[in-house]
């Protein structure tokens, strides 16, 4: 009996340790630009305003070593099909299926990735009159909750910069709609914000 019972207790802690292990070796959650399918690595959505489809946007996670025929991993697709591209407000919308990359004439702009380690303040930014600066927000049981903002930089190439809020994974949203609202820039200085992990201009990864 002695013996069963030691038996018992040595796989009782050899299981312990296991699951030890595993929490130390799983991966910390991180915050990147709009969320990719996380498992799937590729998320569609349409542009909506007021409920009305203008456009659309496909996201290619970096990781995905098999993305749709035509779309490139690490690589965000988006395509106005209706209006006036990049107005005040609109909405992307999760789709079931990813369109046909061949249907559309595509903008498109790196997926990256926000870097959680640290935050900085909110630097002093002077939009043109040509650019777009938006709030980004993720819908919630509570309503909408702040990600963050989007600088859109109209210059030649178009540039997305983003400055990440209250992010605690390294995309945003959840696999619900992302709302974006023109908003005036915030004060410098005024917020602590998540910027894209990129490398530093000496080359430093």
């Amino acid at each position: 009996m002695n013996a069963v019972r030691r038996a018992i207790s040595q796989l009782l802690v050899s299981v312990s340790l296991a699951l030890g292990l595993w929490t130390i070796a799983a991966p910390v959650p991180a915050s990147a630009q709009l969320n990719d399918g996380m498992s799937s690595l590729v998320a569609p959505f349409t542009i909506e305003v007021n409920g009305r489809v203008v456009g659309q946007v496909v996201v290619v996670g970096g990781a995905n070593t098999d993305p749709p025929p035509g779309y490139t991993a690490g690589t965000e697709y988006w395509t106005w099909t209706g209006g006036r591209p990049w107005r005040e407000g609109f909405t992307l919308v999760p789709r079931p299926t990813v369109p046909r990359h061949g249907a559309f004439s595509w903008q498109t702009f790196p997926h990256e990735r926000f870097d959680l380690s640290r935050t900085v303040s909110f630097p002093a930014v002077s939009p043109g009159v040509d650019d777009a600066f938006y709030e980004v927000q993720i819908a919630a049981a509570t309503g909408w909750v702040d990600q963050g903002y989007m600088w859109l930089d109209t210059g030649s190439p178009t540039v997305q910069t983003w400055y990440g809020i209250g992010l605690t994974k390294d995309l945003v949203g959840d696999g619900g709609p992302i709302r974006f609202r023109t908003v005036e820039p915030p004060a410098a200085g005024s917020a602590a914000v998540y910027l894209l992990d990129r490398p530093d201009p000496g080359g430093t990864p």
